[in-house]
């Protein structure tokens, strides 16, 4: 073949090889834009992401009315941070013993009647449930029955969204009550008749390592707003930082003009506004009886314990009864679980209704446990004071009827 030949035949072959990689360059172009356009040609929707709406939080239930059915009760929660999506709030009351058992299946398949539904508002909700509501089993709301309430954010009809519940509230026992008691931190206690409302040992500092107090809360009871009001009587069982602070006992003393304060002379020397100050004053192992706005207050001189491995023999350490709303209640403070430090006062014979005691260390123990039964025989117990690394099953061992208090705005009512 002449070489002319050959170049000819080169150039052929070379134009044919062209033809094929451009024949196969649009195949795959071509492939590849089907793909993208679902295969027929056409732009396709990309699916929506399915998004779960969010949960309300801080769900608290209150039996504050005796009408002796669901309308005693009143709700209160946050509402969700974006409500967009979400159609209403369902409410539903759970009794406490099953207050782990139900999953979100089962709260959206829930008759009318079992939950009471909420419009969303933009806001923090607060209501009281409407009367004849039914629990999740179906049974009416009646007294004597322990609840929770959960919040279940319903989300549209969107399929694409999905519906939340919110984490369980505190438990209530559905009755008849005439106190109140809620918990500040550490050994803060506010007492309450719905009238008249004393605090013990509630002005306090927070401290590392111990359950504290709420900033909001904290600065609510000093000015006397919502959810507290105005205190009659302020008390502090002893001047460590824990149980006292001078400057939210000077602010607080300033925002309630009537207020009266009691404590130990140690926990007084801070405090600027004298006039306010009870001066009693009872020797070791004795007590005297303080009256104010209607309250009675009997106000007992004990030893404190030592812990930590300091002596704190020379502290003084008041520990209260205060006649409130028909009940007594008694706060020991920083109390030692010794005999001698109770049965000089014949508290037995007082009718004790609520006892609140310090729980840490080596303060719950079955002999402490004797010490409380034989010399005081409350009628209910409240287990304050404990560190947070208290071990909660310890304490409920020692004291299996016990309210444990952990959180800043706890309540029991009595």
């Amino acid at each position: 073949m002449s070489q002319m030949g050959v170049a000819q035949l080169y150039q052929k072959q070379t134009a044919i090889m062209k033809f094929k990689t451009l024949h196969l360059s649009l195949i795959f172009c071509s492939f590849i834009f089907l793909a993208s356009c679902g295969g027929d040609g056409e732009e396709s929707t990309p699916t929506p992401e399915t998004i779960t709406v969010p949960a309300v939080r801080n769900v608290v239930i209150d039996d504050e009315t005796d009408n002796g059915n669901s309308s005693d009760i009143s709700i209160q929660f946050i509402k969700a941070f974006d409500e967009t999506d979400i159609k209403e709030y369902w409410v539903v009351l759970v009794k406490a013993s099953q207050s782990g058992s139900l999953a979100l299946e089962q709260l959206l398949v829930l008759p009318a009647g079992n939950f009471q539904a909420v419009a969303t508002t933009g806001s923090n909700q607060s209501f009281f449930l409407d009367a004849g509501l039914n629990d999740s089993d179906g049974a009416p709301i009646t007294e004597g029955n322990e609840y929770v309430a959960l919040v279940v954010s319903v989300s549209t009809d969107d399929e694409n969204t999905i519906s939340s519940i919110s984490p369980i509230s505190n438990e209530i026992e559905l009755g008849v009550f005439s106190i109140k008691i809620s918990y500040m931190g550490n050994m803060g206690v506010v007492i309450s008749d719905g009238t008249k409302q004393v605090i013990i040992d509630g002005l306090h500092a927070n401290v590392t390592g111990w359950y504290q107090a709420s900033t909001s809360s904290l600065n609510a009871l000093i000015t006397g707003t919502a959810p507290w009001g105005n205190s009659d009587i302020a008390m502090t069982t002893h001047n460590h930082g824990d149980h006292f602070s001078p400057s939210t006992t000077n602010a607080f003393l300033s925002s309630n003009s009537d207020a009266l304060y009691i404590a130990p002379p140690p926990a007084r020397s801070g405090v600027s506004n004298t006039a306010a100050i009870s001066q009693i004053n009872p020797g070791f192992l004795e007590s005297v009886i303080v009256e104010h706005n209607g309250i009675e207050v009997e106000v007992l001189s004990i030893r404190h314990f030592d812990q930590f491995g300091n002596d704190f023999s020379g502290v003084i350490n008041y520990a209260y009864i205060v006649n409130i709303g028909g009940k007594k209640v008694m706060h020991v403070g920083d109390a030692f679980y010794e005999n001698n430090n109770y049965s000089a006062f014949n508290l037995g014979a007082k009718n004790i209704d609520v006892l609140i005691i310090p729980t840490f260390g080596d303060l719950f123990s079955s002999s402490n446990r004797n010490v409380v039964t034989s010399f005081i025989s409350p009628d209910n117990i409240i287990a304050a004071h404990l560190q947070t690394t208290t071990s909660l099953a310890g304490v409920s061992a020692i004291y299996p009827n016990a309210v444990i208090f952990t959180k800043s705005t706890d309540f029991r009512r009595y």
